[in-house]
C-alpha cells in the first residue's frame, strides 16, 4: 500500500505507527519523516516523527518536531504532553512547565500529564530554593510564581516566596506568606525564624519579641531561638537583659559559633570592656580563624586603655589580625584607625579610615575621626568636606541606628537555608 498514490499518506501513517509497536524505531523514524516531506500540514505525522525521535534518545530534534505539531495542533493534549517531555529532557524546565501546565488544563485526568507536571513544579521549585540560598530572591519569586497553582498551599513554597518577598522589600505579602507557613507548619522551627526576622526587619520589635518566646517555648532546646530573642532585645537597647540570656546560651552551647557575635556587640554597647575581651579570648580558642574573636579582645583592650601604651600595643595587634581574617567588617578597621590616633600615627589613621568607609559610606564617626586626622596634617580642604559628610549623616540618622551584627546571625541563614525544600505531601509534619 506504501507506493505512491492517493492512499499514501494514510498508508505511511499506519506503517510508521506498526513499525514504533514493533520497536522498529529508526524504521518508525524514517517513515514519519517521509511522510512530514510530503504533508507538511499533518500535526499527527509530526506528533508521531517527535515521539518517535523521544524514544530513539534524540530530544532536539523531537522538541524541533514536537514544535511543528503544537503550532498546527495548539490545543492537543498529547502533542503538549510530548513537547513537555522533550523540553525536560532538555533541561528547559520552565517552559516544559508552562507546555505541560496547558495540557493539564485540558486533561486533569490524564495521570501521565498529571505526574510530570508535578514533577517539573518541584524540579522548579527547587531551582528556586537554591536561588533564595544565593540570594537571588527576585528570580526566586518569579520561579515561585509559575509553580504557585501545585503549591500554594505548601508551608514550604509560603515559606519560600515570603522570604523571597522580605529581602526584596515587599512587606505585605512577605507577612502573609511567611505567616501561612507557620500556620501550615507550627512544627517547623525555621518558618517561625523568619517570621519573626520580618518583624526585626521592619522594627516591630514587640512582635518580634511574642514570636521568639513563643519559640522558644515550642522548641526548648533550640540554640537558634534564643539567640533570636538576645538578638531582639539587643535591638530594643536592653543590653543587659541580651546578655544574661546569651551568657547562659553559650555556657550550655559552647561552640554556637552565632552567638558570641550577638553577645558581643550587647558587651560592647553595655560597655562591658572586660566581658568583651574575656568572650574574645574563648572564640580565639574555639574559632582562631574568626576574625571575630580578635575584633573583640583588641576593641576591649583599647577601650580599657586609657592611653597606657602596653594596652593599646596589645590592642593594635589584636585588631590588626582581625582585619586580616575578616577585611570587609568597617568597625574593626575603624576602631583601628582610634587606636593609630591614639598612638598619634595619623598617615596610619587616615588609611584604616578610608578602609571602613569604603565598607561602609555612611559610618558617620568615620567621617569625623578622618576629618581631625585631615585637620591635624593640614589637609583643610579635605577634612571641612569629611565634617559636612558628618554633619550631613547625622542629620538623617535616627534612633534606631545602631551597631549591630547582621540579622543573619539568628539563625545562621546562610548554613542553614539550604535545608528548605518543597513538601509535595503539603501535609503537616
Amino acid at each position: 500500500m506504501a507506493v505512491p498514490g492517493p492512499r499514501l499518506e494514510a498508508s505511511l501513517q499506519t506503517l510508521g505507527l506498526c513499525e514504533a509497536q514493533l520497536g522498529d524505531l529508526r524504521e518508525a523514524a524514517s517513515t514519519f519523516g517521509r511522510l512530514v516531506d510530503l504533508d507538511p500540514n499533518s500535526w499527527q505525522a509530526w506528533n508521531n516523527l517527535g515521539g518517535s525521535y523521544l524514544a530513539l534518545g534524540r530530544p532536539t530534534e523531537a522538541l524541533h518536531a514536537f514544535r511543528h505539531a503544537a503550532e498546527l495542533r495548539p490545543a492537543s493534549p498529547s502533542v503538549l504532553f510530548g513537547l513537555g517531555k522533550a523540553l525536560t529532557i532538555l533541561s528547559m524546565y520552565s517552559e516544559a512547565y508552562r507546555v505541560v501546565n496547558r495540557a493539564y488544563r485540558m486533561q486533569p485526568s490524564d495521570a501521565q500529564i498529571k505526574e510530570l507536571r508535578r514533577t517539573l513544579a518541584k524540579t522548579i521549585a527547587e531551582q528556586a530554593k537554591t536561588m533564595v540560598n544565593e540570594h537571588r530572591y527576585k528570580e526566586a519569586r518569579t520561579l515561585l510564581l509559575e509553580v504557585a497553582d501545585v503549591f500554594r498551599n505548601s508551608a514550604s513554597w509560603n515559606d519560600l516566596i515570603g522570604f523571597s518577598d522580605l529581602k526584596l522589600g515587599d512587606a505585605k505579602p512577605a507577612l502573609n506568606h511567611l505567616q501561612q507557613a507557620v500556620n501550615l507548619d507550627p512544627g517547623n522551627e525555621d518558618y517561625l525564624l523568619d517570621l519573626g526576622e520580618f518583624f526585626l526587619i521592619f522594627k516591630a520589635y514587640n512582635a518580634a519579641q511574642t514570636t521568639f518566646e513563643a519559640g522558644t517555648s515550642r522548641f526548648p532546646g533550640s540554640p537558634a531561638m534564643v539567640l533570636a530573642l538576645g538578638l531582639t532585645a539587643e535591638l530594643e537597647g536592653r543590653h543587659h537583659y541580651a546578655i544574661s540570656i546569651l551568657g547562659k546560651l553559650i555556657r550550655s552551647n559552647p561552640n554556637f559559633i552565632p552567638a558570641y557575635a550577638v553577645l558581643g556587640t550587647a558587651l560592647e554597647n553595655a560597655r562591658d570592656w572586660q566581658g568583651m575581651v574575656d568572650l574574645g579570648k574563648k572564640l580565639q580558642v574555639l574559632e582562631p580563624s574568626n576574625g571575630r574573636g580578635e575584633y573583640l579582645v583588641g576593641a576591649g583592650l583599647f577601650m580599657m586603655a586609657d592611653g597606657n601604651p602596653d594596652m593599646l600595643a596589645k590592642a593594635q595587634i589584636a585588631l590588626q589580625k582581625s582585619v586580616r581574617l575578616d577585611p570587609d567588617f568597617p568597625r574593626a578597621h575603624f576602631l583601628l584607625a582610634k587606636v593609630f590616633e591614639a598612638e598619634g600615627k595619623d598617615r596610619e589613621t587616615i588609611a584604616q579610615l578610608r578602609e571602613t568607609l569604603l565598607l561602609n559610606p555612611n559610618y558617620a564617626e568615620a567621617h569625623y575621626v578622618l576629618g581631625m586626622a585631615y585637620a591635624r596634617i593640614g589637609q583643610t580642604k579635605l577634612a571641612k568636606e569629611e565634617l559636612q559628610r558628618f554633619r550631613r549623616i547625622e542629620m538623617e540618622r535616627n534612633d534606631t541606628t545602631r551597631r549591630l551584627v547582621v540579622l543573619e546571625s539568628v539563625d545562621g541563614k546562610a548554613a542553614k537555608r539550604s535545608h528548605k525544600g518543597i513538601a509535595l505531601d503539603q501535609k503537616k509534619r
